[in-house]
């Protein structure tokens, strides 16, 4: 839940932040329309993708993520000279890493890496900026996934060993009732040579 919360106000801060630079978009209604849409559908797919809306998307995590890069992407590509839209590449990583494999995130921080510089050049950046920006966000990207992969490694070892502990009290249980039952039995037995004799 943490980390969902901290994932929207990401995603809400490229909304706001847009909202409240009264930034550009385009000249082009049609490219402004085609922007706040894909950026409704990322914020859609997020709130249901990261369940804070309903308990379980209709559809399997891999979707949650070709949308949220789909639309991610196309903000981007709309607007690249919005820079901070690219912020979103790097919560569409982090969610990638709590569901998928790493090969499927590896595969979908590689694609995000070329649509960078894409955007960058359609906005007519310096190849310096355009270099600098894509690796920055390669590093961005790279650190969000290490860092959920990481987290999510723990919260499995932390279950495995509240099974373990588990099994293992049951275990001790099990071992002392037995050892209670061993010990009348024997108890009854020397009672009974006992008696016999």
């Amino acid at each position: 839940p943490i980390c969902a919360g901290a994932g929207l106000v990401a995603v809400l801060v490229v909304g706001v932040a847009v909202l409240a630079a009264r930034a550009d978009i385009s000249a082009d209604p049609v490219v402004v329309a085609a922007w706040w849409a894909a950026y409704l559908v990322y914020l859609g797919v997020f709130l249901v993708g990261a369940e804070l809306i309903r308990r379980r998307p209709p559809w399997p995590s891999p979707v949650t993520v070709v949308l949220l890069f789909l639309a991610a992407s196309s903000m981007w590509l709309l607007a690249p000279h919005l820079g901070w839209t690219a912020l979103l590449s790097v919560v569409t990583t982090a969610v990638a890493a709590f569901d998928l494999s790493p090969r499927a995130v590896v595969a979908l921080v590689a694609a995000q890496t070329l649509v960078f510089p894409l955007g960058g050049v359609l906005a007519a950046w310096e190849a310096s900026d355009v270099v600098f920006q894509t690796l920055a966000y390669l590093a961005f990207q790279v650190f969000a996934a290490l860092v959920v992969t990481t987290a999510r490694r723990e919260a499995t070892a932390r279950a495995e060993l509240a099974a373990a502990h588990a099994d293992l009290h049951a275990a001790t249980a099990l071992l002392a009732t037995s050892s209670r039952e061993a010990e009348r039995l024997r108890i009854a037995r020397e009672l009974h040579d006992v008696l016999g004799h």
